[in-house]
């Protein structure tokens, strides 16, 4: 008896550690048509995953722990082209064929299911961008890049409407998937990293308590609390090494307007806008306006080569770490270029200002 005892005793020890294992497990098998052996590669940052597995007979397996559903990818042999999905803790299971890659059938992944619906949102979203983006470039075209009042107020209502259709859609597809952990992957993705915070938390507030615990909920948390600290009227400040390997604080520049540009070698937008903000310099710095430039690079040799061909004479900074840049990171940098406007007094005034907007803020407050 006391031995039957004891081994119900460890069952029931057992039980809630191997149902734990299970739930932080998962498995993919999938089929790839036409590749019956070959290479097939997973790979998910968030979730630190790099995988990759033999086909036999065009059959493969992938296992593996994982904490919670993560954005991944698969591709196939030497093809550029991948598949995204929903990772999650679950037997799952995708059918594919290696020329076409985006008909992939997922099963078994309630959230790569959601990510499908989004998909089907995006591209409407997609179809109505197509036709504003042709109409600026139209205008552009017949004006040589010089919109008068009457293009930009064209361009600007065309805009408008655009975005209102854009979080009409959002927030549709937010109110039906609640509860997915999709939602606050593309509120990151679609308004956080273009600094659309206001659109942002608005979405935010409409999932479930455990979608805002999430690993993406969190995520998402986390950046507002960044953009709450860098939001108009605030007054950041970081220190960096320059160009020359001096230590430079950003309250050295008070006194004067400041814009904190975030770009990097190998970003070609940044390198276009460059010429605009050396001539918003050039004109202004003698009327006390500055720049400082902040690289995400992490190569010094490619940082320094652009800061010369582009003939960047404002304080140069950057610690060589890329996307973890410390000041990029505090300042809650998603994409480049990036930039903010500080008043005298290091207080935020503006954000993303450029080309023509830039010169024409810089020539209200420096009158």
């Amino acid at each position: 008896m006391n031995c039957l005892k004891n081994i119900i005793t460890l069952v029931l020890f057992l039980t809630p550690a191997i149902i734990f294992a299970q739930e932080n497990t998962f498995i993919l098998k999938g089929h790839v048509e036409h590749f019956s052996n070959g290479k097939v590669i997973l790979t998910s940052k968030d979730g630190n995953i790099r995988d990759s597995t033999k086909t036999v007979n065009g059959n493969f397996t992938f296992k593996g722990k994982l904490q919670n559903p993560v954005y991944a990818y698969l591709r196939i042999g030497d093809n550029l082209q991948q598949v995204s999905f929903f990772l999650e803790s679950k037997n799952m299971r995708v059918e594919l064929n290696k020329d076409s890659l985006q008909n992939a059938v997922f099963s078994g992944s309630p959230e790569t299911n959601s990510w499908e619906d989004y998909r089907k949102v995006f591209h409407k979203i997609s179809m109505r961008a197509g036709p504003y983006y042709h109409l600026v470039d139209s205008l552009n075209k017949a004006s040589n890049g010089k919109l008068d009042s009457s293009d930009k107020a064209i361009s600007k209502a065309a805009l408008d409407k655009l975005q209102d259709y854009d979080m009409k859609m959002h927030k549709q597809y937010v109110l039906q998937h609640k509860n997915s952990v999709v939602c606050p992957f593309i509120i990151i993705d679609h308004f956080v990293n273009y600094f659309e915070f206001k659109q942002a938390e608005e979405l935010f507030a409409l999932v479930t308590p455990a979608i805002k615990n999430s690993f993406y909920g969190k995520k998402l948390s986390d950046a507002i609390k960044i953009a709450n600290r860098t939001t108009i009227g605030t007054s950041p400040t970081f220190s960096q090494i320059d160009s020359a390997g001096k230590v430079m604080n950003l309250q050295d520049f008070r006194g004067q307007y400041v814009l904190v540009d975030f770009w990097a070698s190998w970003c070609g937008p940044c390198r276009r806008e460059n010429p605009n903000v050396l001539a918003a310099y050039k004109k202004y710095h003698p009327l006390g306006f500055t720049v400082v430039g902040v690289s995400l690079d992490n190569n010094k040799k490619a940082w320094l080569n652009a800061v010369h061909h582009d003939n960047l004479e404002w304080t140069q900074l950057c610690d060589l770490k890329g996307w973890e840049n410390e000041a990029a990171v505090k300042f809650g940098v998603k994409v480049v270029p990036t930039n903010f406007l500080l008043d005298k007094n290091g207080k935020i005034i503006a954000k993303n200002l450029r080309g023509e907007d830039l010169q024409n803020k810089l020539k209200d407050l420096l009158k």
